[in-house]
């Protein structure tokens, strides 16, 4: 438990890579049923295009705990990042049957649709999103625009003017969503 301690901080607050590989390597060789060190060690991975090796950890990670909802949703997303739309899609689901408000399961199944081009379906996903991510806000604005209901993502836009008045919003997601609109400017000020 040390060694993946370490190996999160390494990992997520200082960025030392080959200290965090180090400690996730230690964990698991204490601890080969080590699930949480097998599953932040895929996000290791992937941060290094390592895809055989990403999939090994969080199906490992999946298969010690296989009711943990946030390593079947880790696992769906990855999947889909890794074209492999049909297993995305069902360890989404399995996300989704073990915490049906699990966060990354639910962004899942709106990414799948969304690429289907099934928008309602999407924005049914989405809407079950948290309404406190800039992320989470900017993704159900994307799958307004590509459903075509452009009104609301204006809404969201507008509502993102208003609190960063006072509050922070997270410029990236705001350029972003800046660009789908097609506010040029402010896309490139963001």
């Amino acid at each position: 438990e040390a060694y993946t301690a370490l190996g999160l901080l390494y990992l997520y607050q200082f960025w030392d890579w080959p200290k965090a590989k180090d400690a996730f390597e230690k964990a698991i060789s204490s601890n080969p049923n080590n699930a949480t060190a097998h599953a932040h060690f895929a996000y290791y991975y992937i941060l290094f295009g390592n895809k055989e090796k990403s999939l090994y950890h969080l199906e490992t990670a999946v298969e010690i705990d296989p009711f943990y909802s946030s390593y079947q949703s880790w696992l769906a997303m990855v999947y889909y990042f890794y074209g492999m739309y049909e297993k995305s899609e069902a360890a989404a689901l399995k996300s989704l049957e073990i915490q049906e408000n699990s966060p990354y399961g639910n962004l899942c199944m709106g990414w799948l649709y969304t690429r289907k081009k099934q928008y309602e379906k999407a924005i049914e996903y989405h809407s079950k999103l948290p309404e406190y991510g800039d992320y989470y806000k900017m993704l159900i604005g994307y799958t307004y625009v590509k459903s075509g209901n452009t009104d609301k993502a204006i809404a969201i836009w507008d509502e993102w003017e208003e609190y960063s008045k006072k509050n922070w919003v997270n410029p990236f997601h705001r350029g972003m969503l800046a660009g789908m609109l097609g506010y040029k400017d402010e896309a490139f000020e963001l």
